[in-house]
C-alpha cells in the first residue's frame, strides 16, 4: 500500500528530483496534455489525478513522507496542470504552442506566488491543503487562457 501511494503521490518518482520537482511534474503533465488532449478520454486524466490526489496525498504526507506538504508529493501539480488545460486541445500551430506555454506559465505563477485566495487553501490540513491551492491555481490559469482565446483568436 505504501509503495503505491509513494508511486502516485510522487508522480511516478518525479517528486524525488532534487530541485524543482513541482516544475518537473508540471512539465511532464504538459507533455501528457500535448500528446493526449485530442483523445476522447483526455477529460478522465485530470479527474483521475485530482480524485487520486485528494484520496492519497494526506496519507502520503502523514505516513509515507512524514512531513507537511512534502516536496516529494507532486500529484497536486500534475492534477493542477491537467485541469488548467482541460478545456483546450493541443494543435501543432501557433495557437497550440501559445496555450501550452501560457497554461504552464500561468499555472506555475499562481502555484508558486499563491496570491489570495490561493494561499488560504494551503492553510488547510491534509489532502485539502495539498490539493486545493493547485486546483484553484489551475482554474485561474484556465480562466486566463479563456480570456486569451477570446482576445487573440476570436
Amino acid at each position: 500500500m505504501k509503495f503505491v501511494v509513494k508511486l502516485f503521490s510522487s508522480g511516478f518518482f518525479i517528486g524525488y528530483v532534487p530541485r524543482g520537482s513541482g516544475t518537473v511534474a508540471s512539465v511532464m503533465a504538459s507533455i501528457i496534455w500535448l500528446l493526449l488532449s485530442g483523445k476522447g478520454y483526455y477529460p478522465i486524466l485530470p479527474l483521475f489525478f485530482t480524485v487520486t490526489g485528494f484520496t492519497i496525498s494526506g496519507y502520503a504526507e502523514r505516513v509515507v513522507f512524514r512531513e507537511p506538504d512534502s516536496s516529494r508529493i507532486v500529484i497536486d501539480e500534475i492534477a493542477g496542470m491537467l485541469v488548467a488545460y482541460t478545456t483546450f486541445s493541443f494543435s501543432w500551430n501557433q495557437e497550440g504552442f501559445l496555450y501550452l506555454g501560457a497554461g504552464f506559465l500561468f499555472f506555475r505563477f499562481f502555484d508558486i506566488v499563491k496570491p489570495i485566495p490561493i494561499n488560504l487553501m494551503q492553510r488547510l490540513r491534509g489532502s485539502a491543503g495539498i490539493m486545493l491551492d493547485d486546483f484553484l491555481s489551475a482554474v485561474i490559469a484556465n480562466g486566463l487562457m479563456q480570456l486569451m482565446r477570446v482576445a487573440i483568436f476570436r
